[in-house]
């Protein structure tokens, strides 16, 4: 592509390029647990005047891609972050310029999630296909995996033969062994992608522990965020990790109350729907989250909304609260990289007008953070 496309994605150095540093005045709390200078500061890598994102991901080489909502209205759905601080979009062709009356099957609609695959040369894109305020369209909902050298599309893994609830909603993606698990935050279930086969499955719909409980309120310094019918906010299941050694799978609606399963019960299709039911228990007693990531020790990191902090959960469930910021307005889908580095896409979703009768309370720019929370 060549110029700014008809959306301004182009953003000419996004200012702050990849080197800024800290605000001053606004610095981070690390608790007092944490050993030495453990975790932070935070330390802001992009930032843009006029673009929402929701997630990151990271190359081994440190290509930086990032998830672009359609949450103020028509995004490009994925973008990378140059070396120069531009943001453009990804791959940079009829990817990214989807409009009404458009091939939703051929384009990216509404995307929720971005994912480097373990390889380190895929750009897996999860589309919900559905379009600022209306529900999936045909062919709308989709996992595309970009080549990241070449930028062509590889496969496109349909998801409208397991998704029949034009409610349903898939969310964000996880890879171990041979299989992706996505997350379907509409109705709450899980989907399971067999990578050699190309086979899906849709597991635990509606189960209890994977549907949000509208008493768990999601707030912003202290005010219950609601939907435009005054209901409170929240979504079925969203977070999910894999634990290093494949054994724990673990989701929660976005509101709260984490959940785990052994893998091998969703792995295995002679498994009886009972049974996997079963396996599904109540873990830890988390509070609402935007985001979540898993070190190779197995200790989760969780941005929690209600006091824009960051926690950490150890592999036998211990909680507790390792950094806490003003800076973190829904820090969204985070990327842990292998030497330490949290990176931290400031989403803003609670202040978007949809959550806010209509008005906008975003604060510009919005930025992309990195920080220290294990050595190198």
């Amino acid at each position: 592509m060549t110029g700014p496309d008809r959306r301004g994605l182009i953003l000419g150095g996004l200012l702050g390029g990849l080197a800024g540093g800290a605000a001053p005045g606004l610095g981070g709390r690390a608790m007092a647990q944490q050993p030495g200078r453990l975790p932070g500061p935070l330390e802001e890598m992009a930032h843009s005047d006029n673009i929402l994102w929701n997630g990151v991901t990271l190359t081994p080489q440190g290509r930086i891609f990032v998830a672009l909502p359609n949450w103020i209205g028509p995004a490009a759905g994925a973008g990378e972050v140059g070396r120069d601080g531009a943001l453009r979009p990804f791959p940079g062709n009829g990817w990214n310029r989807w409009a009404p009356g458009g091939d939703p099957a051929k384009a990216l609609v509404s995307v929720n999630a971005v994912r480097v695959n373990p390889a380190g040369d895929e750009l897996w894109v999860v589309d919900s296909g559905a379009p600022l305020g209306g529900q999936r369209l045909p062919g709308g909902s989709k996992l595309v995996v970009f080549d990241i050298a070449s930028g062509e599309a590889k496969a496109v893994h349909s998801l409208d033969q397991v998704l029949d609830d034009p409610r349903a909603a898939p969310n964000d993606i996880r890879f171990h062994g041979g299989h992706a698990y996505v997350s379907e935050s509409g109705v709450g279930s899980i989907v399971m992608l067999d990578l050699a086969s190309g086979r899906l499955r849709r597991l635990l719909v509606r189960h209890p522990l994977l549907v949000m409980d509208p008493q768990r309120t999601v707030q912003i310094d202290g005010r219950v965020v609601r939907t435009a019918s005054g209901a409170p906010f929240g979504t079925n299941a969203n977070q999910l990790e894999v634990s290093p050694d494949g054994r724990w799978f673990y989701i929660q609606p976005l509101n709260g109350g984490m959940a785990r399963i052994e893998t091998r019960y969703l792995t295995d299709p002679a498994v009886e729907p009972g049974q996997l039911a079963e396996q599904l228990r109540p873990w830890v007693d988390t509070p609402a989250l935007s985001g979540s990531a898993i070190d190779a020790d197995g200790n989760l990191y969780l941005n929690a909304v209600n006091d824009r902090s960051i926690r950490r959960v150890s592999p036998e469930g211990r909680m507790e609260t390792i950094f806490v910021d003003p800076r973190l307005r829904w820090a969204d889908a985070p990327w842990l990289t292998l030497d330490g580095w949290l990176w931290l896409p400031i989403a803003q979703l609670g202040w978007t007008p949809m959550l806010n009768g209509g008005e906008s309370r975003l604060e510009w720019p919005t930025r992309l953070y990195r920080l220290r929370v294990r050595g190198a």
